[in-house]
């Protein structure tokens, strides 16, 4: 390996400005780490000596790169946020208000959530669920029978009309 006192003079005397710069798409800490994933490729690359105006289109490229991908993500989080509000399929045949038990789902506590989840939609016994929550076979079965008694008083309680 070359000598890197080069690139550790260009990085002490350009980052703070080079930081500054790709703030135009990113926020400091992520403007951080463009300047710091750029200097690393330059080293895996070899290029200990790269012109400043390198260095300020590579700098430019990364923080567009990452905004683009922040940006990507922030809408596949909101459309799996929205897909994650119907937890169930309404059909026109259905005896239960879909959103309502939806809802009522939410509501659980995370444990009873998660033991109502895995059994209803992965299927597996309640040794897996036990496993996978970390807890005892019984205590998974508690969960479980607890979050189906949570679900139905809120859903009988939805249904309730108020008389006059």
């Amino acid at each position: 390996m070359s000598d890197p006192q080069p690139l550790i003079r260009l990085f002490t005397a350009h980052s703070r400005a080079l930081v500054l710069y790709a703030r135009q798409w990113l926020d400091a800490s992520a403007a951080e780490d463009a300047v710091q994933d750029v200097f690393a490729r330059l080293v895996e690359r070899g290029t200990l000596e790269p012109s400043v105006p390198l260095l300020f289109a590579s700098v430019r490229n990364a923080a567009i790169d990452a905004a683009r991908a922040t940006s990507a993500r922030r809408r596949r989080e909101r459309a799996a946020a929205e897909d994650a509000d119907a937890w169930f399929e309404r059909r026109d045949d259905d005896l239960i208000d879909a959103d309502a038990a939806g809802v009522a789902l939410r509501n659980l506590p995370e444990p009873r959530r998660e033991a109502v989840v895995l059994r209803l939609w992965a299927g597996p016994g309640f040794e897996q669920i036990a496993e996978t929550l970390g807890c005892a076979v019984s205590t998974a079965f508690a969960h479980y029978r607890a979050g189906l008694t949570g679900i139905r008083a809120r859903l009988e309680q939805s249904c309730r009309t108020k008389t006059s």
